[in-house]
Parts: C-alpha cells; structure tokens; sequence
C-alpha cells in the first residue's frame, strides 16, 4: 500500500522535462509513482488541484549549523518549502577542531553564531554530525569545510604565510573532512583569518579538493571596486587547477560600483564554454549582512577578538590607525563601511545587552546623536558588543540583483543567519521572494527557470544523489505551493515572518510543514545528506 497520493497537482519534473498534471505517490521515504492518475489504494490522499508539486528546495549558501546542533531544526528555511540547507560557507565552521585552538574557534565564530550553552566538544566533522544526530534533524544539512576554521587549527590567528609544513597539515584535515562526508570547502576571504591566505594557499587547497572531485566555495576578497577582478582571480584558479567553483552571494557593493552584472553573467559563460565548472549564487535583497568586525581592515583582528578589545581598551594609537584607515581604500579586502556609506550601515542584532539601544540605528545616524566620528562610534560598538553584532549594508542596485536573478548560472542561496532576534529579512524570503515578487510581479524569469535555479541545478552543482527532481525512486523531498499567492512577508522592520502560499512541505517522505506552519516533532532530515 501507498502511504501518500497528491492528487490533480501541476507537476514540475525539470526546466527541461517540463510540467505535468497528474498525481504523486509516496512510500516510504521514495517517490513511488508519477502518473497521470494513480488508483491504487493508499493510507493518505490529498487533493492539490491547481497547485505546483516541485522537488524541495536547496539553500546552496546556509549558515544553519548551530541551529541544528541547539534544536535539530530550521522554522525559517522549512516554511520557506527548503529541504536541504548546505552549511560551512564563508570560511566560517566547527571543524577541524584542535584543543588548543578551541577558545580562538569558539572566538572566530561567535560573532555571527549564538555559542550560548554549546560546548564544542568534538574534533572532526564526524564527531559534529553525531552531535546533530542526537536532536534528530527535521532537515537535510550538507557542510563545507571552512577554511577559516582550518587554518585557525594549523595556525591560529597569525597573519603569517602558511609554509609548507602549515600547508601538510591543512590538506590532512581536509582530506579527513572530505572522508567524512564534507562536500568541500568555503574560504571567507574577507574574514581573518582567511584573509591571510595567500593564492599560494588557497591554490594549494584548491588542488587537493580536486584531487577528491569536492568543491570549492568562495566568499571573495572584495564585492566593491575589485569585484570583477576578484571574478577573474577565481576563474583562473580554476582553469589552472581544475576544480569545481561556486562564488557566494556574488554582487557590487557600493554605488560607484553597481551596473556590472551583464559583464560578470558573460565572464561566467565564456569560462564555462571553455569547459570550467563554475557558479554564482545570490539572494534576492538590496541589502548585505555581515558582522561589524568585518568592517575593520584586516590588520586590526590579528591574533582574533579579545586581542582587538584589549588594544582598543588600551592604546589609543591603535586606535587612531584604525580609525585613518576607515577614510581610504584598505589595501586588502572591502572597506565596506566607505563603499555604502555609513548612513547606510545599519546595526540589525547582538547578543548584548550593553549595545541593544542601537539596534536599528545607522552608525551615521549614532554618531550624530553622541556628536562623535564614526570611526569613533564604531570602535566603541565593537567594544560595547564584544563584536557580538551584526549589521545590514544597504549597498546593491536593484537593477543588478534583477539582471543576476534572471541568469541561469546563478543558483540561490538566502545567506540567512539563524540566531538573531532581528535577523535580514532573507532568513525568512529568500525563496518566496523569487518565486513571487520576481516571478510573478516582475517577470525576470519563468516560474520553471526559478524552480530549476533552487532544485536541480543546486542538486547537480553539490553533488546531492537522488534530490532536486522528482522521479520515481527517488528520494521524497518536496513542496505544494500557489504561485499566484506565494509571497515573502519578511522586511526589514518585521524580518522574522512566515511567507504565504506554501501549503505542504515533505523531507525524506515525512511531512514537516502542513498548511503554512511547521511541525515541530517531525524530524526526518538527514546529514550529511
């Protein structure tokens, strides 16, 4: 006996494939039959008439694992019809873990995860995932290997080059990692300790993922002025090494910097018609998100955060350095708070009570209210926080998020952060977003050309066996929505709220999500997936 038949549903079998009206049968944790119509007896029917049947979605660029080790589960990305969640990006992550690196891995990731209660008592990858097992994931979570938390392991916080006794041992984390069901790895190269790699590094790193066909994701050095040649940067490493190459949350940030979408789209075909495996993700918003230390240049977080609060507290020309170097380009990485404006850097969450009057003030509109610099103000919110903040940047051209939307060769990611009390708006809309606003409202792309952009193409590029379509035998992942309903509700005033319009929501054959709302004790997910 069938355990589930959707009934009279419009069917998405792939951009390629097309649609189908007809009925969907589960057993098990499989699709049992795609059919016309089905007639056999089953424990359950549903009727879904005049609503899309698609294969759960894929968030390719999630940072939802301490949300899975607190409670096994993930409200936003489940309401939103996500199925499988791929953590570990931006070089940021849990393992490798060595003892006596624990407290500066506890201190790299701390400002952008809620650490609160968790004891980091594992070493490797294989340790981590047992410890999400015992919550009983409602999810499917796949991870990355950050190399941010590789490096910290090998070398700690020194802005030192890796020499090739420092390089031996990352590969043997790594590799240990990738046995143990690591998809691949990330680079944060915005973020020390990432930011101190050299290409050298990261070139050496790259050859041993393609040594083991895993992936290479990377948060680039900069979105701002140097973001096209960033772009090349990459897709040479690739052509010269031969890996696979997925590019995170690619966009321009800053408004000198905004209409080059059509030339990286074209970048990015032209490497591909040369054979290179290589993708962008985005998330569908004007606004990035990102820690407040991250504004600083990179000098500053050498030897990690309680070293910076301590030469903050104590010497005031570190201090006045800082504070200069905000007024110029950083000679690394992104000055992100000189690219949008302070006015348009905005203090969305902490995890402390000392800093929550400022939450939802701009650090312009601070320094004006305590008449003080900004370079001034953010040093002390910084101090405030412990750097337990975050911020939003209102940075990007609407023009260039639409034109990157409609690109084939850009998947999605929601780079949702879970924890906050005040998260972006994109932890709860990413999808819905899409598949509403820029589907339905502004027509950047067809309904199927979104669906391929969330389930197959994302399945493919990670390598996830049986998911991203719905075939029989394979594994049943799926969602029922409205198109002409669905819509994200999330902004930024009210970013923690539930889209509209997705009425069903399956993992691995078990019901999670029924008629728009979550349910709790349902836990079929499986990591690594």
């Amino acid at each position: 006996m069938l355990d589930l038949i959707l009934k009279e549903g419009r069917i998405f079998l792939g951009q390629e494939e097309g649609w189908m009206k007809g009925d969907l049968a589960l057993k098990g944790d499989k699709i049992a039959l795609i059919a016309p119509e089905i007639s056999r007896p089953a424990r359950q029917t549903l009727s879904v008439k005049g609503r899309v049947v698609a294969p759960g979605l894929i968030d390719v660029h999630a940072h939802d694992e301490i949300e899975l080790l607190k409670t096994g589960t993930t409200r936003p990305k489940l309401a939103q019809g996500v199925t499988t969640v791929i953590c570990g990006n931006c070089g940021l992550g849990f393992f490798p873990l060595v003892p006596e690196k624990k407290e500066l891995l506890q201190d790299y990731n701390k400002g952008l995860f809620d650490l609160e209660g968790v004891n980091l008592d594992w070493l490797d990858l294989a340790g981590f995932l047992k410890r999400i097992e015992k919550k009983q994931p409602a999810i499917n979570a796949g991870f990355l290997v950050g190399h941010g938390a590789l490096r910290t392991a090998v070398m700690g916080f020194t802005r030192q080059k890796a020499d090739q006794g420092h390089l031996e041992k990352m590969k043997e984390h790594l590799e240990k990692s990738l046995a143990q069901g690591a998809l691949g790895m990330s680079t944060g190269l915005l973020y020390p300790p990432g930011s101190y790699a050299d290409q050298e590094e990261i070139e050496y790193l790259a050859r041993v993922l393609r040594e083991h066909d895993a992936l290479y994701v990377t948060h680039m050095r900069s979105y701002s002025r140097e973001v096209l040649q960033c772009l090349q940067e990459n897709l040479d490493l690739a052509r010269q090494t031969g890996v696979r190459l997925q590019i995170s949350h690619f966009g321009f940030s800053g408004k000198p910097n905004w209409g080059g979408a059509e030339e990286a789209v074209e970048m990015i075909r032209r490497a591909r018609s040369e054979g290179i495996d290589v993708d962008l993700d985005q998330y569908p918003y004007q606004a990035e998100s990102t820690l407040i230390s991250a504004l600083l240049p990179g000098f500053a977080l050498a030897d990690g955060m309680e070293t910076l609060l301590q030469k903050l507290k104590k010497s005031a020309p570190f201090r006045r350095e800082i504070i200069q170097s905000l007024e110029d380009d950083f000679p690394e990485g992104d000055n992100l708070m000189r690219a949008a404006g302070p006015e348009n850097v905005v203090i969305n969450s902490s995890s402390s009570a000392a800093a929550a009057d400022y939450i939802g003030k701009s650090i312009a509109c601070i320094a004006r209210a305590r008449n003080m610099g900004v370079g001034e103000v953010l040093l002390d919110l910084i101090l405030k926080s412990r750097g337990e903040m975050t911020v939003i940047i209102f940075s990007l051209s609407p023009e260039d998020v639409k034109k990157l939307i409609a690109a084939p060769e850009v998947l999605v990611g929601s780079d949702g952060i879970s924890g906050p009390l005040n998260p972006h708006p994109r932890l709860w809309g990413t999808f819905p977003r899409i598949l509403g606003h820029y589907v339905r409202e502004e027509r950047c792309l067809t309904l199927s050309q979104a669906l391929a952009k969330m389930t197959v193409l994302p399945a493919k590029k990670f390598g996830l066996q049986k998911r991203g379509q719905l075939k029989e035998g394979w594994q049943a992942d799926l969602m029922i929505f409205d198109p002409e309903i669905i819509e994200d509700r999330a902004c930024y005033e009210n970013p923690q709220q539930p889209p509209r319009g997705i009425y069903g929501v399956w993992v691995n054959g078990q019901q999670v999500l029924e008629n728009g709302v979550v349910q709790d004790g349902i836990r079929p997910g499986r990591v690594p997936v």
